[in-house]
């Protein structure tokens, strides 16, 4: 498994291997599965720990749920040596303020890759909001250039819970 490993950071750059992997993390929050591999563990932080990846999740409100989500996924991030950063945000958040905080992590090169926990308040409209994302930052895979891409089988990756639902039928 090291040597495949190598093979993509030597022949994509990080943005895309930061997804990659970001995506398996959170395919096994999402899973249910709180174990992960230590030997698969020690890989990945070997392999990124040079690196400085990072990835920002954004959470709006209060959902007991979310809060599992949200925390593994920051357990996972630290075991792996990414550099997850957690912006919380009220409920009372405007739709404004959240493209804000989207478009100066968009704009941040130290940010890799951006998570928008849902579900988030019903005041803010998920799809338009997620939307704002880039498409190189999106992890979760739910922008409309993301799904687009997955759809015609060009650029993109699968998002982790289709990854998870299409392993889970296979096996």
């Amino acid at each position: 498994m090291q040597p495949m490993i190598h093979m993509i950071i030597n022949s994509t750059s990080c943005k895309y291997f930061l997804a990659f992997y970001i995506r398996k993390i959170v395919l096994y929050t999402l899973l249910g599965v709180i174990w992960i591999s230590p030997q698969y563990i020690r890989i990945l932080h070997a392999t990124i720990e040079e690196k400085e990846i990072g990835l920002a999740i954004i959470y709006v409100g209060d959902n007991p749920a979310s809060d599992v989500y949200v925390k593994n996924k920051l357990k996972y991030a630290d075991q792996v040596g990414i550099n997850a950063k957690l912006f919380k945000l009220g409920d009372l958040t405007t739709e404004e303020e959240l493209i804000k905080l989207i478009n100066y992590l968009n704009n941040d090169e130290s940010i890799h890759g951006i998570i928008l926990q849902s579900p988030i308040p019903s005041n803010l409209d998920f799809d338009f909001i997620s939307n704002k994302i880039t498409s190189t930052k999106d992890v979760d895979g739910f922008t409309t250039n993301s799904i687009y891409a997955n759809y015609t089988n060009t650029d993109g990756f699968i998002p982790c819970t289709v990854r998870g639902i299409i392993k889970l039928l296979k096996y």
